[in-house]
């Protein structure tokens, strides 16, 4: 284990991509973030955009945490999200989430905008110009406590909107699970598929969607997997448990190692196997405890696992075999 100290570094971790293990595919050269925040990642070269997310919805959004985005094959920008409006390639709000992807007016962006992982984008299988972008409400959301960490999906295709792209009409703001954390991440499949894969907030389950050319299972699979606990957390009057909420979810590159952080109530980071035929998730390693993590990564060649609580970065050499367990 080795102890870096480096916003730089940390502000990486933060960083979003459509679909986890695929880091370096054109699908992801484009990253948005909130607060007008963007880069281009073009052959090495690492060029600064303005956005415009939370433009247009709320000026006084948190929504700093829920960010997605895709691009074309050749690197060019499609859209970007919050998980609660989607704006296109020239930065305008797609027609259909103007008033939010819900429906509900323009106060609503924070039920995603504070989730640690709260946007995510996926392609849909073997259906072009087609994309999935899972919205997951945050633990704090201030309008309605009784939405917090819901699941959602809505359904994007690049033919509408002359091809600016648009919210498929009736495919918004679809509900599809409900007392989850805040973590969130796709996992390329093996058989031209894709895990969607989430964490419940009140036990310690994870649940692995598949989707397919047929769309997204109804069913999950189930793994449970590592340590429980419980945290009260109250919001507008509301006690529910946070031990499982706040922190990302990573997978590495060969997709075979999980990480997750747990702040807020659980306070520590783990590392998990992950079964990419079958979506499981087992063996979980506790790499640090007693720090309200957030941040997690992977270097490229899958060699290293990182997790930062805010003001420091461990790293943790997986290459040897006395991973240090705290716990």
């Amino acid at each position: 284990m080795k102890q870096i100290s480096s916003l730089v570094l940390f502000f990486c971790l933060l960083m979003p991509v459509i679909l986890c293990a695929q880091y370096d595919a054109p699908e992801n050269s484009v990253w948005a973030f909130g607060k007008g925040a963007g880069l281009i990642f073009n052959n090495g070269i690492v060029t600064a955009i303005t956005t415009n997310q939370n433009g247009g919805i709320s000026t006084t959004s948190n929504g700093i945490e829920a960010n997605a985005s895709v691009a074309d094959n050749n690197g060019n920008l499609l859209f970007y999200s919050n998980g609660t409006a989607v704006w296109d390639r020239a930065h305008n709000l797609m027609p259909g989430s103007v008033t939010g992807l819900h429906g509900q007016g323009v106060l609503q962006d924070q039920w995603t905008g504070s989730a640690t992982q709260g946007a995510l984008i996926v392609p849909v299988p073997d259906s072009a110009g087609k994309y999935y972008l899972f919205s997951l409400t945050g633990l704090d959301s201030p309008h309605d406590p009784y939405r917090v960490g819901r699941l959602y999906y809505s359904v994007i295709d690049m033919r509408l909107n002359n091809g600016m792209g648009d919210v498929v009409p009736g495919r918004s703001w679809i509900t599809l699970d409900s007392l989850l954390s805040e973590k969130m991440i796709g996992v390329r499949g093996n058989c031209n598929n894709v895990w969607l894969l989430v964490h419940a907030r009140d036990t310690n389950a994870f649940k692995a969607y598949e989707i397919t050319h047929s769309g997204i299972s109804r069913t999950p699979v189930y793994s449970y997997s590592g340590t429980f606990g419980h945290h009260p957390f109250t919001t507008n009057g509301i006690t529910q448990n946070a031990y499982h909420s706040i922190g990302e979810m990573k997978v590495s590159p060969d997709r075979k190692k999980l990480v997750a952080c747990w702040g807020l109530g659980g306070n520590f980071a783990a590392l998990y196997d992950f079964d990419v035929e079958t979506g499981r998730v087992t063996n979980e390693l506790m790499l640090h405890n007693g720090r309200s993590f957030y941040g997690a990564a992977f270097s490229p060649d899958n060699s290293k696992v990182y997790v930062a609580d805010g003001q420091n970065i461990w790293q943790y050499n997986l290459s040897v075999s006395n991973i240090p367990a705290t716990r």
